[in-house]
């Protein structure tokens, strides 16, 4: 093809038609020019393209790992949901100053129960390491990093600062003064009431059962409102993929 004009441009210059020669010049120039640029469009379209599969393959490991969160926050409410009621149960025992020993034994069990959730953030780790850009929509971008970097780091702390935890710095005391723990013929664990008038008694006692019960309220809603904003991501990156952005 290079010969074939090559030998038309010598014709043109032999002829002495010089106009004809410029005007075929400058229109292979254009033609090589435009060839370039469809070149560079169709890399930059497979670029983009390649970019797109592997923004929409993230998104919905991103899609999976959140949805694993919901079902590690459910399964931890569940359990804190259910030792709210004891814990509640008991106070009322309190208060009212009426229960048996083996209500009360298996209501102080629930004072020290907890649960902590194990959150997953996988995806977005890999996404930190190859770059946030492939995420070509700036919101969804600023969503995603605000969940990875405020919420769920919030949630963390507030659920390593559980009840638990309090137990063992508001509880633990009147626990062991007001309940011992013996071993039955199998060798299992049995609790026993000891000083239940005392306790019933106790004011001091019944305050901090009042914290206990406030700060599992208190998980319990951040542990809901965690919920929430993985539920709220992972329908604006459902939005987002179904736009066409795969």
């Amino acid at each position: 093809m290079i010969k074939f004009f090559r030998k038309i441009r010598q014709k043109m210059l032999t002829e002495n038609k010089f106009s004809k020669y410029l005007l075929y010049a400058i229109g292979e120039i254009v033609l090589v020019v435009i060839g370039i640029l469809i070149a560079l469009s169709i890399n930059n379209w497979n670029n983009n393209n390649i970019r797109a599969k592997e923004e929409g393959s993230l998104l919905k490991d991103m899609i999976i790992d959140l949805n694993q969160n919901i079902v590690v926050t459910n399964n931890v409410l569940n359990i804190h949901n259910n030792l709210l009621i004891k814990n509640i149960s008991l106070r009322k025992a309190l208060l009212t100053k009426t229960s048996d020993k083996d209500s009360l034994s298996n209501l102080i069990r629930s004072l020290n129960g907890s649960a902590t959730p194990t959150f997953s953030a996988s995806t977005y780790k890999t996404l930190s390491q190859t770059g946030l850009n492939i995420i070509q929509s700036d919101t969804l971008r600023k969503l995603i990093l605000r969940y990875y970097e405020v919420h769920l780091p919030y949630v963390n702390e507030k659920s390593n600062l559980d009840p638990k935890n309090q137990f063992q710095f508001l509880l633990k005391p009147y626990f062991n003064k007001y309940f011992k723990i013996e071993l039955d013929s199998n060798d299992s664990i049995k609790r026993t009431t000891n000083n239940s008038v005392e306790m019933f008694n106790d004011n001091k006692f019944l305050n901090e059962l009042h914290i206990t019960i406030l700060n599992r309220k208190r998980l319990i809603q951040h542990l809901e409102k965690g919920k929430e904003k993985a539920q709220g991501r992972i329908k604006e990156i459902d939005d987002y993929l179904a736009r066409g952005n795969k």
